[in-house]
C-alpha cells in the first residue's frame, strides 16, 4: 500500500510538472529591436540655430528630399527630444529625425529581427507654426503599411505604436514616409525613439 501511495505521488508530481512545462512554453515574450542610431544623435551637430542638417552622413539612416536630423532649439524648433540613443550614445543637445513637407522619407534596414507579430514603436513632435491636421507620418515596414500618424503637440513628443504585422525573421525595410500638405505648404514632423518589438506567434 506504501509503496502504490509513493507511485501515485510521483506520478502526480510528474504531470504537475509537465503541465507547469507546458504553459511555460507556450507563453508570449515580445523581443524589441532597436535600429542604429535609434534616437538619431549621430552625428552630434552640436547646439544652436545652425544645429541641424539635411540628409547627414554616417547617420545609419537613408534620408530622402527634404528630411534630416535636428537639435533641440534649432532653426527647427525642436523641443524635448532625448539626448541618448539606446545603448548610451549621447548628442550634446539632445536631437530627432525630421520630415519636412510632402514625398520625403527617413529609412533603415533593421537587421536580426525575429519572426512573430511586428509592431512599430516611435515618438513624433510637431514643428511650430505648420498646419497641424497637414503634417502626418506613414509608417512601413517591409513594404507594408501599418498606419498614418499626426499629433498637435509642439513641445513634447507623443509615444506612437504601429498596428501588427506578422514578419518572417531577417531584415526588414523600416521606413517613415512624409505625406507634407497637398497644397505645397512647409509642414514638418520630428521623429525620434524608434524601435520594434516582436511577439512570436
Amino acid at each position: 500500500m506504501l509503496i502504490r501511495r509513493m507511485l501515485m505521488s510521483v506520478a502526480t508530481l510528474a504531470l504537475a510538472t509537465a503541465m507547469a512545462a507546458g504553459a511555460t512554453s507556450t507563453r508570449s515574450t515580445a523581443t524589441t529591436v532597436w535600429p542604429r542610431n535609434n534616437s538619431f544623435e549621430v552625428p552630434d551637430l552640436g547646439s544652436g540655430e545652425a544645429a541641424w542638417r539635411y540628409s547627414p552622413s554616417g547617420a545609419n539612416w537613408k534620408f530622402i528630399g527634404s528630411s534630416g536630423i535636428a537639435a533641440n532649439l534649432s532653426a527647427f524648433r525642436v523641443f524635448g527630444a532625448p539626448r541618448d540613443n539606446h545603448g548610451g550614445v549621447k548628442s550634446k543637445s539632445g536631437q530627432a529625425g525630421f520630415l519636412q513637407g510632402r514625398g520625403v522619407s527617413i529609412s533603415q534596414t533593421v537587421h536580426g529581427l525575429p519572426g512573430g507579430m511586428a509592431s512599430v514603436k516611435f515618438s513624433i513632435e510637431q514643428r511650430p507654426g505648420g498646419l497641424a491636421k497637414d503634417q502626418a507620418v506613414e509608417v512601413f515596414l517591409g513594404h507594408t503599411l501599418l498606419g498614418k500618424f499626426t499629433t498637435t503637440h509642439t513641445k513634447i513628443f507623443v509615444p506612437e505604436k504601429t498596428k501588427p504585422v506578422r514578419i518572417t525573421p531577417g531584415a526588414h525595410l523600416l521606413e517613415f514616409f512624409g505625406t507634407g500638405d497637398v497644397k505645397g505648404n512647409d509642414v514638418t514632423l520630428f521623429l525620434d525613439d524608434v524601435r520594434i518589438t516582436v511577439t512570436p506567434k
